[in-house]
């Protein structure tokens, strides 16, 4: 870039940092002005980083007889940096199929179970199935769908 003299420029420094906690640096400024030609300019921010969501299973199948009931657990963590919201929502209407939770936030690190209770009573033979619609806060994957079969 070339700046004639007398004249001012704004430049504009872009910061994304690869995890969180405070991040240090500088920023280098080469010139031909024969009084400064480096000048180092402290620059340091905040990396907050991210919430990412993961999950411990994409499918659950179950397999029951009428009457019979059956749950398994679905596991949420946090991988990320920053908490994470989530809602979970069963698609379609389905009195078989519950959740024990269908909100929750979780910590950096942390994790959370919610229980998947599938109910055969009165139901007549045959396949069913349902999507459970998970959205969170995540930016990269913000909702994702889980079958029950």
């Amino acid at each position: 870039m070339t700046i004639p003299s007398g004249v001012t420029e704004d430049v504009i420094v872009s910061f994304t940092p690869t995890s969180a906690g405070t991040v240090t640096g500088e920023l280098q400024v080469t010139s031909n002005d024969t009084d400064e030609p480096h000048v180092t300019v402290p620059r340091s921010g905040l990396g907050t980083g991210a919430p990412t969501l993961v999950i411990s299973e994409e499918e659950f199948q179950f397999d029951l007889e009428s009457g019979e009931i059956e749950a398994a657990n679905l596991i949420l963590r946090n991988e990320g940096f920053t908490p994470i919201t989530w809602n979970l929502a069963v698609t379609g209407a389905a009195d078989w199929l519950k959740l024990d939770a269908t909100s929750g936030s979780i910590q950096p690190g942390g994790s959370q179970s919610v229980q998947i209770t599938v109910d055969a009573t009165g139901l007549s033979r045959g396949s069913y199935t349902r999507i459970l619609r998970l959205a969170s806060n995540d930016p990269i994957i913000p909702g994702q769908d889980i079958r029950v079969l």
